[in-house]
């Protein structure tokens, strides 16, 4: 029998697969556990039960009429067996029946072996004898009980399963994080506490559940994501969304998991909430600072020649033109020495604006330092840039710095490139239009200095 023992063995996972197929082929998994562990448990428990029969008995189970089959190993396995699930409410025919689709199992694991006729019938005969010791221990023991006994015992069990149901609801309603249950059907089953009161503005543990039934709906915030998740082998999918809640628009992320059940009972979803609107909040000012001038809210000197070296790519394979102005604030050091920093800083802040309010979304506008700027200005030609430096000339000159009592103007002196050919990279262009700009402040400043690459 050590090929039927090795056999037993090392098949348990091919065992729960095989009994839970019989199970949901013949409806038995409506009744039955929704977690495979619990599966495993029964097939450990039977196999092991058989493992000792084989060790015990070498020759073919056989029934007696004088037996005591209290005392036998496999029968004992039956009546335990049989306590057990008789306190949980199942009728004897449910369990026998079940039982029959068990022995089937086993007997489908030796047919599907390679063994001689024979020994293959031996082996399923085997089976067979071990199984009707089991149920004649099922029988044995369901026929002996009193029925107040049974009531008694099934008394005892819905005590302690609406405890559990309880204590499981307790956890549910604690959880810090907001959490949805939904069906079949992406519609809501249940909330807990924190979510009724992030999403309703409840605020009483329970409502969800012991309270007036709301009409079954979908979850709206997440109705595309749970669309595409339901069509998708992965059993769980995370990631970040903003979401309206009672508190306002908050960052969160998501996780959703498809439910274990591998009865198919339950074939809903559970979404858990995570609120990272504080983490969002900081990463972004960490990304302000890495990449925005603190003093004109424009980009700094890294990130406009991030962006920049990206458009230059861009030109290059389109083979767009490509223009580019070194802007820097006349006189700078006079407005800093007679009317301090504080003014001087607002004049630059001021000098940003002016320029933000005369650019296209996609020109580049950044602080290279001091009173220095430069402004990219992707497709545009030769005319076009020179038209803009112009009018942005003007709009400087044209804006008046208030300071205490009296006010005052600036000028600007800008140096402008335009390139129409391969461009080799951003640092030719600025020591190009730098070599402009400085050019029109010895032409004496106010003015525009061009050149144009062809």
């Amino acid at each position: 029998m050590k090929q039927l023992y090795d056999l037993v063995s090392h098949n348990e996972e091919w065992l729960i697969e095989r009994i839970l197929y019989y199970a949901k082929k013949t409806g038995y998994s409506k009744y039955t556990s929704t977690l495979k562990e619990a599966w495993r448990l029964s097939i450990n428990e039977l196999s092991k039960a058989l493992l000792t029969c084989i060790d015990q008995y070498d020759h073919i189970p056989e029934l007696s009429p004088d037996e005591d089959y209290t005392k036998n190993p496999s029968a004992s396995f039956g009546i335990l067996e049989a306590q057990k699930h008789r306190s949980r409410g199942i009728n004897f025919g449910m369990f026998l029946s079940l039982m029959k689709y068990y022995k089937r199992s086993y007997i489908d694991l030796i047919k599907q072996e390679e063994f001689e006729r024979k020994q293959q019938e031996r082996y399923i005969l085997y089976i067979e004898g071990f199984y009707d010791l089991i149920e004649l221990g099922f029988s044995v023991e369901w026929t002996s009980i009193h029925e107040n006994q049974i009531t008694l015992e099934l008394q005892n069990t819905n005590r302690f399963l609406t405890n559990e149901k309880n204590k499981y609801l307790t956890i549910f309603e604690s959880l810090s994080h907001p959490a949805i249950l939904l069906n079949a059907n992406h519609q809501i089953d249940n909330m807990n506490h924190a979510a009724m009161t992030l999403f309703h503005g409840e605020s009483t543990p329970g409502s969800s559940y012991y309270g007036k039934k709301r009409e079954q709906k979908e979850f709206p915030h997440l109705s595309k994501e749970l669309e595409i998740f339901a069509h998708e082998e992965k059993q769980r999918v995370s990631f970040e969304k903003q979401i309206e809640t009672q508190d306002g628009m908050r960052f969160f992320q998501i996780s959703i998991k498809k439910m274990l059940d591998i009865s198919e009972k339950f074939a809903g979803m559970i979404i858990l909430f995570d609120d990272i609107t504080e983490k969002k909040n900081a990463e972004n000012i960490l990304q302000q600072y890495a990449t925005i001038d603190s003093l004109t809210k424009i980009y700094n000197r890294r990130h406009f020649s991030e962006l920049s070296e990206l458009e230059i790519k861009r030109a290059n394979r389109y083979r767009h033109p490509l223009s580019l102005l070194m802007i820097d604030a006349d006189h700078f050091k006079i407005i800093n020495d007679t009317y301090g920093h504080e003014t001087g800083d607002n004049t630059l802040e001021i000098l940003a604006t002016v320029c933000n309010q005369n650019l296209r979304k996609i020109d580049i506008l950044g602080r290279l330092g001091g009173e220095e700027f430069a402004v990219l200005l992707p497709e545009t030609d030769f005319e076009g840039a020179k038209e803009l430096a112009d009018r942005l000339r003007r709009s400087v000159e044209e804006t008046i710095i208030p300071v205490k009592q009296d006010s005052f103007n600036i000028t600007i002196s800008i140096g402008l490139v335009t390139y129409r050919r391969d461009i080799t990279d951003l640092q030719s262009i600025l020591k190009k239009a730098d070599e402009m700009m400085y050019l029109a402040k010895s032409h004496g400043r106010n003015r525009v200095e061009s050149f144009l690459d062809y």
